[in-house]
């Protein structure tokens, strides 16, 4: 019975730490999310695009030599995507 209750013990501490995880994670995600929005409550009260702006709408760019342009946006959630212009 001793055995037993120790593996609840154990069960439980490991699954207290997955969700610990998860909660920080959480936080990060609410913390990137809610400053987006803010961004954007910024961002469509523009009608022009300024340096300012354009700055925290783009994470960054890339130009190739074949002349395409990779856009990386700071609010996309697959950073690693970029949108190619031609």
């Amino acid at each position: 019975m001793k055995r037993e209750y120790e593996n609840k013990i154990t069960n439980t501490l490991n699954e207290l730490t997955l969700l610990e995880k998860e909660q920080k994670e959480l936080r990060k995600k609410f913390k990137d999310y809610n400053g987006a929005g803010e961004r954007m409550a910024t961002i469509n009260s523009k009608e022009t695009l300024t340096t300012e702006l354009a700055e925290q709408l783009i994470d960054k760019v890339l130009v190739y030599n074949d002349k395409r342009v990779d856009v990386f946006f700071s609010f996309d959630d697959n950073k690693k995507r970029g949108d190619n212009v031609e």
